[in-house]
């Protein structure tokens, strides 16, 4: 095959492998973070360990005291009590539990509170709320792929792209950002307008960041274009155009002829190979 020829089909062979790779492998991964993502909390247990143990010494005091209730009781159908002794020792120890009861309940909420994550009562319950919203983000990735991918050049659906991937953006950063946001200084409004207008900026940067990332993908392929085909003009135009004027000044000589065809077939080689480190 011509070099120049092999040089056009490494070009196109070039381009759809780099295409076809990249952009599934970028579909793939996305699509995997959908499906992962409101699935991780299953590994993590339902209740925090460190609360469920507190809970437990604080428990312990209630059932000592229901112990000492149980032996009171015990201890009049025996006869050992008298009525007012036992009527008595029962209103203290209930009195005891009333309190203990009361006192646990503070102290475990004390407990709880003190072991959220980001306001989220356990690290399940944080991940599946961020799992379910993660989604979000992953989707607006894909969808700015695919809108990019395709190159709209009409200007009025690119209008339409440019705000549909803003509000893809902009939504799913507010829901990511209500997860890990837990103060309450202002009204729950407050909260909501302002996290969502702040939440434009990182989806217009999202935006042009993937839009850059594809243009300076076309223009890499644009320049190497013009420079393959200008080598190839060269070749085919300014050097044939000489080598035909040479050959007609010198027809007879035989091993002037092979001279030439020898630095033809070297001039084209050296313009293959050069082509070649352009595209690598």
């Amino acid at each position: 095959m011509n070099p120049l020829k092999r040089l056009r089909a490494i070009r196109t062979r070039n381009r759809t492998t780099s295409g076809s790779i990249l952009f599934p492998i970028a579909l793939l991964l996305g699509t995997i973070g959908i499906f992962m993502a409101p699935l991780v909390h299953i590994w993590f247990p339902k209740t925090n360990p460190e609360v469920e143990k507190y809970k437990e010494v604080l428990e312990a005091g209630e059932q000592q005291v229901l112990s000492d209730i149980t032996a009171l009781r015990s201890s009049y159908s025996n006869g050992k009590l008298t009525a007012v002794s036992y009527v008595e020792a029962l209103h203290s120890l209930q009195d005891r539990l009333n309190y203990l009861s009361t006192r646990n309940k503070d102290l475990l909420a004390r407990k709880v509170d003190s072991e959220r994550i980001f306001d989220w009562k356990t690290t399940r319950v944080f991940l599946v709320g961020l799992g379910i919203r993660l989604p979000y983000l992953f989707f607006s990735i894909l969808v700015s792929l695919l809108l990019f991918k395709l190159n709209i050049k009409d200007k009025n659906l690119n209008r339409v792209s440019f705000f549909l991937q803003i509000s893809c953006f902009t939504i799913s950063f507010y829901e990511i950002i209500w997860v890990f946001w837990n103060a309450q200084d202002y009204p729950l409004e407050t909260y909501r307008v302002a996290i969502l207008v702040a939440c434009t900026l990182p989806a217009l940067i999202c935006f042009y960041a993937l839009r850059h990332l594809f243009e300076k993908r076309r223009n890499y392929y644009r320049k190497l274009d013009g420079m393959i085909d200008f080598l190839i003009e060269i070749r085919n135009k300014d050097f044939k155009s000489l080598l035909k004027t040479a050959v007609k000044n010198d027809a007879r000589n035989l091993e002037y002829q092979k001279e030439l065809r020898k630095t033809s077939k070297e001039f084209e080689d050296k313009i293959y190979d050069k082509a070649l480190e352009i595209m690598d």
